[in-house]
């Protein structure tokens, strides 16, 4: 099972695409200001640079992430028959990315707006220990999400194959618990 760290980084790299929109978005509203390129950077003052700079470990960070969770290292094994498609559940976590991306239109107060969602967000996240709603599995790591009796399974596979493969394994598939009941399999 994961520990707070890994469920913080996990949450941290939901918000990947929101990152790279934010910084975009930044850079564009200053730009605005500027009408040519070589004068571009004289006039970008230390917070900019500093913001662009966390944002840029953020995405930095997040990739780190997702390179990690796609080579987790396998720790049980599972053998449940998925059921019901829970991706339409995760998507209400798509909510809070978009609340943060659409403060960053406001003005310097959006984006405190967007910080106070962002924390408030992962402490309910990282409590509640619903990895499966983290928005990183879905995009942009591609995961199925299934849910199973009471158990939640997060794999690449389609339903059709993941049975397969569940009754061609005696001991069942290889997986890792990532939060109470919740697996994720390779």
């Amino acid at each position: 099972m994961l520990k707070k760290g890994p469920l913080w980084a996990i949450y941290t790299a939901s918000y990947f695409i929101d990152y790279i929109l934010i910084l975009g978005i930044l850079v564009w509203k200053k730009k605005q200001d500027v009408p040519k390129w070589n004068q571009f950077i004289p006039k970008c003052t230390l917070s900019d640079w500093l913001i662009w700079a966390l944002l840029l470990i953020l995405i930095i960070i997040s990739v780190l992430v997702m390179i990690r969770i796609q080579r987790i290292k396998m720790t049980a094994r599972v053998k449940y028959d998925p059921k019901d498609d829970a991706v339409w559940e995760t998507y209400t976590a798509f909510l809070a990315p978009a609340l943060a991306l659409g403060g960053t239109f406001v003005d310097e107060f959006g984006l405190v707006l967007s910080l106070v969602v962002f924390v408030a967000a992962g402490i309910a996240f990282v409590r509640s220990k619903q990895v499966h709603l983290a928005s990183v599995f879905i995009f942009p790591l591609c995961y199925n999400i299934f849910k199973s009796e009471n158990v939640v399974l997060i794999t690449r596979d389609s339903r059709d194959e993941l049975r397969i493969r569940i009754e061609e394994e005696p001991d069942g598939v290889e997986a890792k618990e990532l939060a109470p009941k919740i697996y994720l399999i390779k």
